[in-house]
């Protein structure tokens, strides 16, 4: 009988006490925001112990505008993501009337050149497009000069090296991301082969499984890079490159995937509950229901207390005396 009466005691309380705090949480709407990206990408670094000559990150969501770059304007080994600009600049002269999709380039026909360029990432056919469009130090200035923001579209800003091999900065490879996601309607072709299950990858992208993304890899023995669209319910742009002569890439490169994919996974329900939450708290102002008015200072801010809340209060100190006299007269008898 005592653990049934002392049982009742805890449960009133805790039922009482819970109303309570729920209401401050929600007369508050304070929330725990996500770890941010940074620390994130900084414990990848850490534990890989990488270096700027081993990594660069740039993201991007497109809806909400928030940002996160690392190491993005250093000219690192992309690879074949060399191959998105490329096409993408034939494909806009396919669409302008200026070349044909069965044009000859290099001895091959161009909408092949282009089909195993993104889908099965081939050299032989890519770089015969490189030189069809120009020498390759010209091909380098159009690209970034095409694709570039005011930054990198400024050719004294270019590293000399990029000159000399597949060097971009994921800076770079993030303006490119965005003009095609602005611009996808002119590309149908080329995004199918970007999310095709027949693309040629060394590694194999797990966020594949959840939702669909437009990627271009590229690899080494010792570098990975990646440059893709995730069409998340808030759709990202992420550049990725990393240069690991200790032939770990393939691994960092899906350790930093995975890591963005998750926080961005974690931002979309923060910036949910955010919107939910300032919806609920509009509509409250704006009902025709009778409100009741808060007293707000900016600074600094004053509490003015609930009544709700001392009504709970009440009912706690008014119900445990008499749940203990209770208790009392039944251990009496």
């Amino acid at each position: 009988m005592f653990r049934k009466l002392s049982a009742s005691l805890l449960i009133c309380c805790g039922l009482l006490l819970n109303e309570a705090t729920v209401f401050v949480m929600e007369d508050t709407g304070k929330m725990m925001e996500p770890e941010s990206l940074n620390a994130r990408i900084q414990e990848v670094i850490n534990t890989y112990q990488l270096t700027d000559d081993n990594i660069a990150v740039s993201y991007q969501n497109v809806i909400t505008g928030e940002t996160y770059a690392y190491n993005d304007t250093t000219y690192l080994f992309a690879a074949s993501t060399y191959k998105l600009p490329l096409n993408m600049y034939y494909y806009m002269m396919i669409n302008n009337g200026e070349i044909s999709p069965s044009a000859n380039v290099g001895g091959y026909v161009l909408s092949e050149a282009q089909r195993l360029s993104i889908l099965l990432s081939d050299n032989d056919y890519s770089m015969a497009m490189v030189h069809a469009l120009a020498g390759y130090t010209q091909y380098k200035n159009l690209m970034l000069q095409t694709f570039g923001d005011s930054y990198f579209s400024d050719i004294s800003n270019a590293d000399p090296n990029m000159y000399l091999d597949n060097y971009y900065p994921s800076g770079f490879l993030l303006n490119v991301l965005q003009y095609l996601y602005a611009h996808m309607e002119d590309f149908p072709e080329m995004l199918s082969y970007m999310c095709s299950d027949e693309q040629n990858n060394e590694v194999y992208n797990t966020i594949r499984d959840e939702v669909t993304v437009y990627q271009k890899q590229g690899w080494t023995s010792s570098d990975n890079a990646v440059a893709e669209i995730v069409m998340c319910d808030e759709p990202y742009l992420a550049a990725i490159i990393i240069n690991d002569p200790y032939y770990r890439s393939p691994e960092i490169l899906s350790t930093v995937n995975e890591v963005i994919y998750e926080y961005h996974k974690e931002m979309e329900d923060y910036n949910k509950t955010v919107n939910a939450y300032a919806e609920k708290t509009s509509d409250k102002e704006n009902s025709t229901v009778s409100i009741k008015i808060k007293e707000v200072n900016v600074e600094p801010q004053k509490y003015v207390p609930n009544t709700d809340i001392f009504i709970t209060i009440a009912s706690v100190i008014f119900i445990i005396p008499i749940l203990l006299s209770l208790i009392i007269t039944f251990f009496k008898r």
